[in-house]
């Protein structure tokens, strides 16, 4: 029996059709007969369009269509799209639209919030940050869903993750690419060099971060940016020094810190100088400096502390408690 039969026996109540239409689409999701899917989809956007839920039914459409083109073989195509376009200029898809968005955006903050308060591993901002990549599975707005991505990376490779947020990374970095939103690619590929860093693979972390200055200086803007935590340029450096001198090229990795330091001081942002001094820190633990280590790990401490940046404190510590005993 056809889902649609239900309403020809009782137009008045639409739930015994919508239930069978989202059996069928169920079905057909389950045996990947996308075909099917989009057919299905299509009458329950009918019925929800009739019954005044045309944000269900843009929601439902615009999922379903993903990947498909217009062709003479299959009309449902053709008429799925021009039912989305009208759905789409309706006062409620719009209002619906703007709703997420701003759920999204706040979730995001709220997100980065903790990650800076809390740390970048901490429950609450796992949480957090969970729920904002599932609100930005459907988010129109790309700068939202990168930002999500960007927490959700920060979460999980404090977390000790770095598989994860290794493919995150490349997500990230390979939908900015293809969005042509070079400054989102420059972020991800920045992330995308510490996550090699932080793992071990070091030349490929040096080739990702000397890509991120490249896709900074292309763009027409170069001017500081402090958007997704901290300054692209800044972070890039700073652990493009860490890279550069592990792979024993020492004396780039000396001006590249200071440039670091520099660029870090312009910015006058303090989560973008907390993090150049903590990688200046580490440089001169490397270097086996315990009084570089611990003037650099003393300022981490105070701006930690006088802006409440919990991650940011407790490395602090470490550094300089490394100094102490050395």
């Amino acid at each position: 029996m056809r889902p649609g039969s239900a309403l020809k026996r009782d137009p008045a109540n639409t739930a015994p059709a919508e239930n069978a239409f989202l059996t069928a689409i169920a079905v057909a999701q389950q045996q990947r007969a996308r075909s099917f899917e989009l057919r299905a989809a299509l009458d329950l956007a009918r019925l929800y369009n009739s019954t005044s839920r045309p944000e269900d039914a843009h929601a439902l459409l615009a999922s379903a269509l993903k990947g498909f083109s217009p062709t003479p073989e299959l009309s449902e195509i053709e008429q799925a799209q021009a039912l989305l376009a009208a759905l789409a200029e309706t006062d409620k898809v719009k209002n619906a639209a703007a709703s997420r968005q701003g759920r999204l955006q706040l979730q995001t903050d709220y997100g980065q919030a903790l990650l800076w308060s809390r740390g970048f591993g901490s429950e609450e901002a796992k949480a957090a940050l969970d729920r904002a990549l599932e609100l930005a599975a459907g988010a129109d707005s790309a700068a939202a869903r990168f930002s999500a991505y960007y927490g959700k990376w920060l979460s999980c490779a404090a977390r000790g993750e770095l598989g994860l947020a290794r493919q995150i990374a490349e997500r990230f970095l390979r939908e900015a690419k293809i969005e042509g939103r070079m400054f989102e690619a420059a972020v991800a590929s920045r992330s995308l060099g510490l996550n090699c860093f932080w793992q071990g693979d070091f030349n490929e972390a040096k080739a990702t971060l000397e890509e991120t200055l490249r896709l900074c200086d292309a763009q027409q803007d170069s001017q500081v940016n402090v958007s997704f935590g901290s300054d692209t340029v800044a972070l890039a450096k700073s652990f493009l020094a860490l890279t550069t001198w592990v792979l024993g090229e020492v004396t780039r990795a000396r001006v590249l810190i200071g440039e670091t330091i520099a660029r870090a001081v312009e910015t006058g942002h303090t989560p973008t100088l907390v993090t150049a001094y903590w990688c200046k820190a580490l440089l001169e633990m490397l270097r086996g400096d315990a009084d570089g280590a611990s003037r650099d790990a003393t300022r981490v401490i105070e701006l930690s502390r006088e802006y409440g940046l919990g991650h940011y404190l407790a490395h602090g510590m470490v550094c300089f408690g490394w100094a102490r005993t050395s």
